[in-house]
């Protein structure tokens, strides 16, 4: 009898192994919480993760009602994979990683 159970998973955001690794840029993985008490200055806290590198950046910032901000962010990191709170984000918010992101 052999028995079998999950040992690791991998994902493009969290590779560590650079033998596993066959593009060198960022894969940066993003964590994202918002805070939309105000419909039209929403708040974020960000942590961008790129795992083979140990490259960490965590911030803040309010952002307008259209996402400028935060479309700016994603455009420049391209984040690989990223971690929203289930139901805890805007309409406004997933339209902007839809349109980012895909």
């Amino acid at each position: 009898v052999c028995r079998r159970e999950l040992c690791q998973v991998l994902t493009r955001g969290t590779l560590v192994d650079m033998d596993m690794v066959t593009d060198f840029r960022a894969a940066y993985l993003f964590a994202i919480k918002e805070v939309d008490d105000n419909p039209h200055t929403p708040r974020f806290g960000i942590c961008a993760v790129d795992a083979a590198t140990g490259n960490f950046h965590i911030g803040e910032f309010a952002d307008d009602a259209h996402r400028t901000r935060l479309e700016t962010l994603l455009v420049q990191y391209r984040p690989v994979e990223i971690l929203v709170e289930r139901r805890a984000s805007s309409a406004a918010t997933r339209r902007t990683l839809r349109a980012c992101c895909g």
